[in-house]
């Protein structure tokens, strides 16, 4: 794939949306997401030459974004997700008002009670339940097993439902 400018301003429309969710539902913040979501293209545009295409650009792209993230944390030494006050930034699907009243309700207690996880546990539970991606993706972005993933993704809906009940 011959890399230019606008090639790459291209890739940006496509993925900016899905990699700002992600950032979003990582540091529970718009502006921290905002400005990590913007440090993901910067990385990936100064790196666009190491990507080896032997996973999807999106999966790199995610790959950079828990990197920075990781990053970050260790050096904040906290991990703080905070409520998310517009629902509507998570999604192009557009679902009827009142399902979205009903779900509202519930969706912030879970992302609230997200900050009850170690970030072991978090991450592949916003990778895998609020980004969809499957578990062999999770595992891989997470850099461990399938099996390990699925473990810390067990013990984590175990924390979550006993904070919610």
């Amino acid at each position: 794939m011959p890399f230019n400018k606008e090639s790459f301003s291209e890739l940006i429309k496509v993925h900016s949306k899905e990699i700002y969710n992600f950032c979003l539902y990582l540091t529970g913040n718009p502006n921290d997401a905002h400005d990590l979501s913007q440090d993901v293209f910067i990385n990936a545009y100064r790196s666009i030459e190491k990507f080896r295409q032997d996973c999807a650009f999106s999966t790199w792209l995610h790959t950079i974004a828990l990197n920075l993230y990781r990053d970050r944390m260790r050096r904040r030494k906290t991990v703080k997700f905070t409520p998310m006050d517009d629902e509507k930034e998570f999604s192009d699907k557009q679902i009827p008002v009142e399902k979205q009243l009903e779900d509202s309700e519930l969706k912030k207690k879970i992302l609230k009670s997200l900050d009850l996880l170690s970030q072991e546990q978090k991450v592949p539970i916003v990778l895998k339940y609020l980004e969809g991606k499957s578990l062999e993706e999770t595992a891989k972005l997470c850099n461990c097993s399938i099996g390990t993933v699925s473990s810390r993704i067990s013990r984590g809906i175990k924390i979550l439902r006993g904070h919610l009940k």
